[in-house]
């Protein structure tokens, strides 16, 4: 949406002109000018354009190019977002992977057997005794089975 177009006057090297420009662009002139520490004549004049209406468009933004400029901006923005979660998707299934790995089901899969005695996982062979009842959990199912006899490592 446009905004009005305001006329304004201004000197330029000592001589009173006027300036039509739209109220969005002499905002834009005020702010660059109060950034510089100039006053607006003094602005305009220092550009040396040929008129001041000229002087006027150098100063005032291209809102088309500023329009592309935003949408360029969005859309790097846009793929660096795209980007990172990718790279963070891949990053997390990387860690699934892993820990499916390192799981008790990846365990039983190889070969091995979870022993259970007295309700706990069993580490030592000191923690049982002969006679104790254990239960054996394989990759496809359970054992029930007694122990013989004990040599702990020494």
């Amino acid at each position: 949406m446009k905004s009005p177009v305001v006329k304004r006057s201004i000197v330029i090297a000592g001589h009173k002109t006027s300036v039509s420009l739209e109220d969005a662009f002499w905002q834009c002139l005020k702010e660059i000018a109060g950034s510089r520490e100039l006053t607006l004549s003094d602005l305009v004049a220092d550009l040396r354009a040929p008129t001041p209406s000229a002087a006027a468009e150098l100063l005032a933004p291209d809102i088309s190019a500023l329009r592309r400029d935003i949408a360029s901006a969005q859309h790097r923005a846009r793929q660096a977002l795209q980007q990172q979660f990718a790279q963070r998707r891949r990053a997390v299934s990387d860690l699934g992977r892993r820990l499916q790995a390192l799981g008790p089901q990846a365990t039983l899969s190889r070969g091995y057997a979870i022993v259970e005695a007295h309700g706990h996982v069993l580490r030592d062979a000191r923690e049982v005794s002969s006679g104790d009842a254990l239960r054996v959990r394989l990759q496809r199912g359970q054992l029930t089975s007694t122990v013989d006899s004990v040599e702990p490592d020494a």
